[in-house]
């Protein structure tokens, strides 16, 4: 019996390894671009998150080209990595070595007053869009 292999095809592993590479470098990118943005033009538009979160998940379901769960985590955590980078290059630049440092500062900010907790929803939301683009098949 002859059987047809697509040779062309990848592995479940390989799928996910390629979704986490897509995922960690547009997580990277956005968040730096938009991280610029905001540090030269001093007005915050959290509703961004809400696209980029959703570009991130649209990323990861054409280059990974999974159903499993864990894109979809995947997805949901590469967005919310993306806006904390983005509030730290707002900040301190492309310094990285403060990142981490930056990052810790700002936290308390997210529950401090009606601002702080409109940017912490939008950035839930954005990585729940991220989450939901992965879903759709």
């Amino acid at each position: 019996m002859m059987k047809v292999f697509n040779t062309r095809a990848l592995s479940q592993n390989q799928r996910f390894t390629r979704a986490l590479f897509v995922g960690i470098s547009s997580s990277l990118v956005l968040g730096i671009v938009y991280g610029y943005i905001v540090r030269f033009i001093p007005i915050r538009f959290s509703i961004v998150y809400l696209g980029i979160g959703w570009l991130i998940g649209d990323l990861i379901r054409n280059y990974g080209r999974g159903v499993q769960a864990k894109f979809s985590y995947l997805a949901a955590i590469c967005a919310f990595v993306s806006f904390l980078i983005s509030d730290a290059v707002t900040y301190v630049g492309l310094a990285f070595y403060l990142w981490p440092q930056m990052i810790l500062l700002m936290l308390p900010s997210y529950f401090n007053g009606i601002n702080g907790m409109l940017h912490l929803l939008f950035m839930v939301g954005g990585a729940y869009f991220a989450y939901q683009q992965v879903c759709i098949l």
